[in-house]
């Protein structure tokens, strides 16, 4: 298994290199000696590794005529430079003739349990029970790529990049025309190169080794260390195989030498790939604490640039940087890593002594750097903040002067260089703009959030707000505890249309506009009861039996067909859910004077004929009283028996409160 894995890392690809990959489209034809008897027959048909860790996925597909169990099968994967691992094992599954599997969800979110990269150069391959390879895909790495990967005809077509969202679980079609073929890689590939010691003494030789590896079509022909000293080229010295690495000796040189060395591997291809480092001979011991800042982070490019902000070098060897808190999985920094006083070190993402884990554009990130004894450095936080994580696009973010504690966006980054000649954004940053409610309505006020920063420290934020047109009011919005999350509200606008707003710094400006629209309020005016008429007290009651609140402007009672007795204005306000007012007949209110918006006309009687209705603002009925007898009632009143859906009866008056749940007929 060891052999395989050694054989399948040599098949990692180089971006850097791709303009040397030849024109073959990938069909995987190549003679295999572990080859599996399942290969043809199981395939890998459909590779997602774009967007969310849960929407990625592998679609496997039975090519043959048979079902094929996949008990002991293994999806293995690797990104460029790292070891395979086992993604997914299958066990009591089954894949039937000419169907599909889709493995879904990397990173334990689903059925895998590594990543799935859509962007970096990639191995996906199949082994069944015996470590026998049944399939292999490998792509190269482009950081820009928005496509996925798919076989063309299903089964045993070629593999081209395909559009999304793809076609999981379904057949991939057949290719009309305008797709890109994946083709063969065919250049050496250089991993691990290392250099021992790190900081070598006068007295002192160095090992340099790196893992050299080539496609299984090709044959290395030649793996050369080139070197200089002082700037001075050397004679080149061959690399002999020892232990799964190519290694050579460079001999002891003088103290205060700089040696810069470049690994050149060539295959029978023609096909060369090279990788370089260097080393600075010194008798004196090195620091290896002090002020290092992780000082800018470009996302489209996956580089990371660390600045000294000492006055003297620092030896970083040992040292760790880890990912959004992911203490399991650090990268350590090679023996003998520096970074002069006042200077920069540059990392980019897969390449020698620099990590394997990612930094997304769109997600946000979080990086913390430790020194040997595991002691925080330096964090710079763009996954806590989330400043600008919607969409970084090229631009990179950094302090705006180097090591200061005050994170900017710069359209125009300087990495390996000092901040200052970087670009910096002049408006504000606004990033994860939210509003609450979602989709509000025009009896609603609006809380918005959102991400702002400045390339100077923010002393206000106000949210500006126009309703269809009109000039813009400002609400003064309030900092989150990282000053970096905003909050502030937008009163309800009182009826449907436009509400656009945006955001103002101080300094900085104003940002660019967003909006929403207010839909109208639709009101279920049918929960709203005429509950109960009192000739006693001279009072009508209403019931609430809705789940939301009704506003009570425009609805109106009528008395004996004719006559408007009341009508809601803006003073009646709203019933809430459950709850009863009493409009009182004037001069009849109990708290001894009339209060605006309840009050009625007179003629209400328990000793005569009577008719209430009360009906929406659009004089629909929602309920009648027809009272038709003369027959005294007084001391009682007349109730729907129970609350709001029951008939008609006499019982003791309840004004303000649930009627009984049963009465007597009149």
């Amino acid at each position: 298994m060891k052999k395989l894995f050694y054989i399948l890392a040599g098949l990692l690809l180089t971006m850097a290199l791709s303009g040397c990959v030849k024109d073959e489209i990938y069909t995987d034809n190549t003679p295999d000696p572990e080859d599996s008897p399942l290969k043809g027959k199981l395939v890998l048909n459909e590779i997602n590794g774009q967007g969310a860790d849960a929407d990625k996925y592998i679609e496997l597909y039975n090519n043959s005529a048979e079902d094929i169990s996949l008990a002991g099968i293994a999806i293995y994967y690797n990104n460029m430079g790292s070891d395979p691992k086992a993604t997914w094992t299958g066990s009591t599954q089954t894949i039937q003739a000419g169907k599909y599997l889709v493995l879904q969800g990397t990173k334990g979110t689903g059925d895998m349990t590594t990543g799935l990269s859509g962007t970096q150069g990639i191995t996906v391959q199949i082994l069944d029970a015996a470590g026998l390879r049944v399939d292999i895909l490998q792509v190269g790495q482009d950081l820009t790529r928005t496509t996925e990967y798919a076989r063309i005809p299903d089964g045993s077509g070629a593999w081209y990049f395909a559009p999304l969202p793809g076609t999981k679980g379904i057949t991939n079609g057949t290719n009309s025309g305008g797709l890109e073929p994946i083709t063969r890689p065919d250049t050496p590939e250089i991993t691990g190169i290392s250099k021992t010691p790190g900081l070598p003494g006068s007295a002192e030789s160095v090992t340099v080794a790196a893992v050299v590896t080539t496609p299984e079509q090709t044959d290395l022909t030649s793996v050369v260390l080139k070197w200089n000293l002082n700037a001075t080229a050397q004679s080149d010295i061959t690399m002999t195989l020892n232990s799964g690495s190519y290694t050579a000796v460079i001999a002891p040189q003088a103290n205060g030498s700089t040696v810069t060395f470049t690994v050149r591997a060539t295959n029978s291809a023609g096909k060369s790939a090279e990788k370089s480092d260097s080393y600075v001979v010194t008798d004196a011991p090195m620091p290896t604490t002090g002020q290092v800042y992780i000082n800018e982070c470009d996302p489209a490019n996956k580089k990371w640039e660390l600045f000294n902000a000492e006055t003297y070098t620092i030896n970083i060897g040992g040292w760790s940087m880890t990912k959004d808190n992911d203490a399991a999985a650090p990268f350590i920094f090679a023996d003998g890593t520096t970074i002069a006083a006042g200077q920069y070190l540059v990392l980019t993402q897969n390449e020698t002594n620099s990590p394997t884990f990612g930094m997304s554009q769109t997600k946000g990130f979080k990086y913390d750097l430790f020194n040997a004894a595991s002691v925080t450095v330096s964090t710079l936080d763009n996954f806590g903040n989330n400043i600008l994580n919607d969409n970084m696009g090229a631009n990179t973010i950094g302090r705006i002067t180097d090591g200061s504690n005050l994170l900017a966006t710069f359209s125009t980054g300087s990495i390996g260089a000092n901040n200052n000649t970087g670009v910096a954004l002049t408006s504000p940053v606004v990033a994860k703009v939210g509003k609450t409610p979602g989709a509000p309505t025009s009896s609603e006020s609006v809380t918005v959030t959102a991400n702002i920063s400045y390339k100077e420290a923010i002393t206000g934020v106000n949210l500006l707000y126009s309703f269809d047109g009109s000039s813009f009011t400002a609400v003064a919005m309030t900092a989150g505890a990282n000053n970096i999350t905003y909050s502030g509200a937008i009163p309800a606008k009182g009826s449907a249309g436009t509400v656009t707003y945006k955001f103002s710094t101080t300094p900085g400006g104003e940002s660019g506009t967003y909006s929403y629209t207010a839909t109208a309020v639709v009101i279920d005016y049918s929960q709203l009861a005429l509950n109960e008429v009192d000739g006693n007290s001279k009072g009508v009651e209403l019931y609430n039996n809705g789940s939301t609140a009704i506003p009570l402007s425009g609805v109106s009672l009528t008395k004996d067909n004719t006559d408007t007795w009341w009508t809601g204005s803006g003073a009646s306000g709203s019933i809430a859910p459950g709850a009863y007012v009493v409009i009182y007949q004037t001069g009849f209110n109990p708290g001894g004077s009339d209060v605006d918006g309840f009050i009625g006309a007179s003629g209400i009687s328990m000793k005569k004929a009577l008719k209430f209705e009360l009906k929406d603002p659009g004089a629909n009925s929602l309920g009648i009283l027809d009272r038709t007898g003369t027959t005294d009632y007084t001391g009682q009143s007349f109730q729907r028996c129970p609350n709001a859906t029951g008939d008609w009866k006499v019982a003791a008056p309840t004004n303000g409160a649930k009627n009984p749940d049963s009465g007597t007929a009149f």
